[in-house]
Order: C-alpha cells, then sequence, then structure tokens
C-alpha cells in the first residue's frame, strides 16, 4: 500500500525542485513499458484481491520484477518558474497547478452529481446496465489524465470487481492507499496518452486535463468493446455571458477577460491542445462512430450581476478558481505559443481577474466558463 504520496518535486517556490532522493514506495510494483511506469498499489486488507489480466500488456513485453522507479528530477521541467511535466503537456504540474487540478475536479464532480445523479461516474456507484446486481458487474475501465488520482481510486474501491487503469503524464498521484484493483502508469511523453492500450474496456474516461482530440477519440472507439461507454469531461476557457442577449453587449466582447479567452485559446491551438467545445466533441464522436451521442450542460448561471455565488452553483466556483490561476493556466499558450514573455503574461492577468471577479472599479461580468460531460456508445453490431 502506499505509505506516502506518490509525487515528485511540487513546491511552491519560484524554481521548485524535485526531492533528490524519491525512491518507489513500500508496496509498489514498477515496471517500465517503453516510456512508461506502473505504480500499482496493494490495496487495502480487507479488499478481495483480483489479479489483473496479462491481455493488457502488448504480448511481446513482459514485466520485470526488478524494475526501479526513475530519477524524479528527469520527470519533470522548469519553465517560467513553473514545473511541468517533461511531455508537452500545457498546464503546471507543481503546488499550485496541482491545487488548480483538485479543485477543478472537485467541482466538476460536485456538479456531475446534480446534473446527472445516475451517470456511471462515481455518483451512484452503480455499473452500466444499472441493474439489481450492478455493484458486481465486472468493468474494464480506463481513466485518462488521472490527475491526483481521487476519481480512479474512488471508482476502483466503489466496483471492487471492476479494473480500473489511470493514465497521466507525470507521477503526480497523491494518496495512502490505492485498491488492489487499480493501478497507475505514467507516460510522460505520449502527447493523447494512448500508448499503452491492448486491453478491451468497457468505460473510458477522458479527464479534464485530455485535451480530447479526434485521434484519442478514434483510439477510445477501437479499444472499447460493443456497447461501451466513452465520457469527456470538458471545461471550456470560452466565457458566456449568463444571458445570451448579452453576447454582442460591447461591455462583454471588448473586455480584457474575452481577449484573454481569445489569446490563450489561440495559443492553445499553436502548441497543439485546442480546446473543443460541445458541437466540436460531438463530431468528433460522430466521426469515430460512436451512437447515442449526448451531452449535458454542468454549467450554472447567475440571474443577475448582484448575485452571490450559492452552495450549489458549482460553475460560479470553477470562474473563482480560473481567476486565482489565471497565470498557470495562460503562461504556456502565451509564452510557447504565442512569444509572450512571462512578464508580459503576468502583467496582463490582474485586470482579467478583476473583470471575473468584480474586484476592480468596473462591474462584475454576468459570465460563465461552459462545463460539460459529452457521452457516446460503440454500437453493439457492425
Amino acid at each position: 500500500m502506499f505509505n506516502r504520496t506518490v509525487m515528485a518535486g511540487a513546491s511552491s517556490s519560484e524554481n521548485p525542485q524535485p526531492e533528490a532522493d524519491e525512491e518507489v514506495p513500500d508496496g509498489l510494483v514498477s515496471d517500465s513499458h517503453d516510456d512508461g511506469v506502473e505504480l500499482q498499489g496493494t490495496g487495502h486488507p480487507d479488499s478481495p484481491s483480483r489479479p489483473f489480466e496479462d491481455e493488457f500488456i502488448d504480448s511481446d513485453e513482459d514485466y520485470a520484477s526488478d524494475y526501479t522507479m526513475p530519477d524524479p528530477t528527469t520527470l519533470f521541467r522548469h519553465e517560467n518558474g513553473r514545473q511541468y511535466s517533461i511531455g508537452p503537456h500545457p498546464l503546471p504540474n507543481d503546488e499550485l497547478g496541482l491545487a488548480y487540478m483538485e479543485a477543478v475536479a472537485y467541482l466538476f464532480r460536485k456538479a456531475l452529481s446534480q446534473h446527472m445523479p445516475d451517470n456511471l461516474v462515481l455518483s451512484s456507484g452503480s455499473a452500466m446496465d444499472g441493474g439489481e446486481n450492478a455493484d458486481d458487474k465486472p468493468l474494464n475501465v480506463l481513466r485518462v489524465a488521472a490527475g491526483r488520482g481521487e476519481w480512479a481510486i474512488a471508482f476502483a474501491d466503489i466496483h471492487p470487481f471492476s479494473n480500473v487503469t489511470a493514465l497521466e503524464v507525470a507521477p503526480i498521484f497523491a494518496t495512502d492507499w490505492v485498491p488492489p484493483n487499480c493501478r497507475f502508469l505514467i507516460q510522460p511523453n505520449d502527447k493523447t496518452q494512448k500508448g499503452r492500450w491492448s486491453r478491451p474496456f468497457d468505460l473510458v474516461n477522458l479527464g479534464l486535463g485530455c485535451f480530447a482530440g479526434q485521434e484519442i477519440i478514434n483510439h477510445a472507439f477501437r479499444y472499447l468493446v460493443p456497447g461501451g461507454r466513452i465520457e469527456i469531461e470538458r471545461i471550456v476557457l470560452t466565457p458566456e455571458p449568463d444571458d445570451p442577449a448579452d453576447a454582442t453587449d460591447p461591455v462583454y466582447t471588448n473586455s480584457r477577460l474575452w481577449t484573454w479567452s481569445r489569446l490563450v485559446n489561440e495559443g492553445m491551438i499553436a502548441v497543439g491542445y485546442p480546446i473543443h467545445d460541445t458541437a466540436e466533441h460531438e463530431r468528433m464522436l460522430h466521426a469515430a462512430g460512436f451512437v447515442d451521442i449526448r451531452t449535458t450542460d454542468l454549467s450554472s448561471r447567475r440571474a443577475s450581476s448582484s448575485s452571490p455565488p450559492t452552495e450549489g452553483d458549482a460553475n460560479i466556483r470553477v470562474e473563482t478558481v480560473i481567476a486565482a490561476h489565471l497565470e498557470g493556466i495562460s503562461m504556456t499558450p502565451l509564452t510557447r505559443g504565442l512569444g509572450w514573455s512571462k512578464e508580459q503574461v503576468v502583467a496582463m492577468c490582474p485586470a482579467v481577474r478583476e473583470e471575473i471577479l468584480g474586484s476592480g472599479s468596473g462591474p462584475r461580468l454576468r459570465i460563465h466558463f461552459p462545463m460539460f460531460m459529452c457521452t457516446g456508445l460503440k454500437p453493439t453490431e457492425g
């Protein structure tokens, strides 16, 4: 079992440095597969032990029992005072970056439980058929962009007879316990995180950090069983007025927030991580061959500019989280993508933050960042 946090290098200093003496935590079995690293927990003593099927691993690859975890300093890099994975992923994963991941993931799950209480993911704990013995139905589940690992661990705990595989680009998982039916794979150089798929899956969940495009959606379709389900989680960084009638109001269209959003989205395209909206995801799912495609809007909107966020208003709190992390969200698309300097990015963010929070001389813009879940099924025939 994990006896400490499985994470290397996070720090709140200006130039965070990974711990030099990071080792494989006790109770982990580690292995390499091309550029991947596997972390698997031994589980809780009261949990049933169910070994993973060999077919998950390509037939010409073996697990090495004496594999040693790579030096964590090789899995992270530092740029503009922030820590990133060594791959091209655009979001930082230092202490502030992890705080952002955890906050938006929590708010997304909360909104999902309010809008889709019968959804497979965590909110109900029932398997896809929803039958009387749903909790005992074995499922092979893949979570792409696992973040800190809470989703994968909770799902595996709720479904002890299912196998859950979680992919991430860096060892940022934070947990003291991993069920025996849950494994983590680190693929730092695999942009689409699709390199080690060989087992058929019943469910593929593409997390908020996945930036799902056509390639990985096609890959998910290929490795889902007939009738299998894909789920795409998304928060779009293009703000929308709470009142659609305000969409052409110059107060919004000429705002610093709108300018920031346009530039960040242009930069994300430039670095190869475009943020797709609902229509684009539906089109890509259809092109891949999925059927029964559905999009659930998880956004919340305020009735007036003076309305404070309520306890259940997840999306308003998402905008607050985004406002608090503007620099981290903006740095890669604007510097690496559009050629800005770090100083230019930092200088732009305070005015944008004031418009989101209403903390400056102007009014608080009545906006939300669209948040949705898009799902589809692989046909059972054909």
